[in-house]
């Protein structure tokens, strides 16, 4: 969150913070010189708070103290004043943002549009620093207006949103969809002890790989403790291949053959796993996050720890897995297949009868 500064009267060692129900009756707008004056000088009479007094104050209701607002045409804060018939500020106040809670107060639809906005604009960069690109992050704006009501989404409010973070580098926009651009000091560190591959020797791993595969000679791959960041491995057969403790970040594995493979204490993050075959695979501890799983295949394997946080899985399957542990949040789908899945790892192997809910795993 950034920083940001708030004007407040601070009391020392203080037990409790008991606090009185305000009504504000009047608003006076004063210029800026004259609302310092007021401010320094609360003790003298002056003629609005006699207007007030005269004009505008009603008799004080049980529990609620009424008064007049003032705000500076310089500022956003104000003064709050319980005069109690006086011309002078006999109690007071100061209201830091006095000027946007009155507005929210007069408009309370303005405050719930903003509110909308912000949790769109928060979840962008959650995912977005989740994914910890380094080039540029898009965003549907397609998306963005589904999620609020009647039309209400407001593109170049939401573009000045963005821009205000202060993790934001860079906002542009092409056709339908928003280039987010990050400020490398803000993205999450890579973990130094992961292995970094060239594009050529995970070719040459791979081409090993298929080789063992068909018992031509080569050799397994073991890609264990790797970093992955935006590796291509759509359409590969990488059966019984070994990635323990790898990170995956923004990869495409869509079509990829991944049966028999071992993927233990994995975080994937922003991956495209589409229609990807993993079955019988060892998935133990695995993390997905904002990761796209449609289509995919992952039946009897051990999912036991494992979690899925934001994804998409229409039409996936993990029938006759072994689910102890396992978290589905903001991820399940009513076309999941969860047949035969089981928390019992003796009867994981058993017969397809015994299943669970997408509500029993949230």
């Amino acid at each position: 969150m950034q920083a940001f500064l708030l004007k407040a009267t601070l009391q020392r060692k203080v037990p409790e913070l008991p606090f009185e129900a305000c009504q504000v009756e009047q608003v006076v707008e004063l210029q800026e010189s004259e609302f310092r004056f007021f401010q320094h000088n609360l003790l003298e009479e002056f003629d609005f708070l006699r207007d007030y007094n005269q004009h505008h104050a009603t008799p004080p209701s049980e529990g609620v103290r009424n008064g007049v607002l003032v705000l500076s045409a310089g500022s956003d804060d104000g003064i709050f004043v319980c005069t109690e018939g006086y011309d002078y500020a006999r109690y007071s106040t100061y209201v830091s943002n006095a000027r946007q809670i009155m507005t929210l107060k007069a408009y309370p639809s303005l405050g719930d549009f903003g509110s909308e906005m912000k949790h769109l604009a928060d979840r962008c960069m959650e995912k977005a620093l989740t994914l910890g690109l380094a080039e540029e992050y898009k965003i549907s704006l397609d998306s963005l207006r589904s999620q609020l009501p009647h039309g209400a989404f407001h593109t170049e409010l939401f573009l000045d949103m963005l821009n205000d973070r202060t993790e934001v580098e860079n906002v542009d926009v092409d056709g339908d969809e928003i280039l987010l651009t990050l400020d490398p000091e803000c993205l999450p560190k890579r973990d130094r002890n992961l292995r970094t591959l060239t594009e050529e020797e995970f070719k040459i791993a791979c081409a090993k790989h298929l080789l063992w595969t068909y018992g031509a000679g080569g050799e397994q791959a073991d890609f264990s403790n790797c970093d992955f960041f935006g590796m291509d491995f759509s359409g590969l057969d990488l059966n019984s291949a070994v990635f323990n403790g790898s990170s995956f970040r923004y990869c495409t594995l869509h079509d990829a053959s991944l049966c028999f493979a071992e993927f233990k204490n994995c975080p994937f993050s922003g991956c495209n796993c589409r229609n990807w075959t993993a079955e019988e695979a060892d998935f133990r501890g695995a993390v997905f996050d904002h990761c796209d799983l449609s289509g995919a295949i992952m039946a009897h394997s051990d999912l036991s720890g494992s979690a899925f946080q934001d994804c998409e899985m229409e039409h996936a399957s993990i029938q006759n897995s072994l689910i102890c542990g396992m978290i589905l949040r903001d991820a399940a789908s009513p076309t999941l297949n969860l047949i035969g899945t089981t928390n019992d790892e003796a009867a994981w192997n058993g017969s397809p009868e015994q299943s669970l809910s997408t509500e029993e795993l949230v």
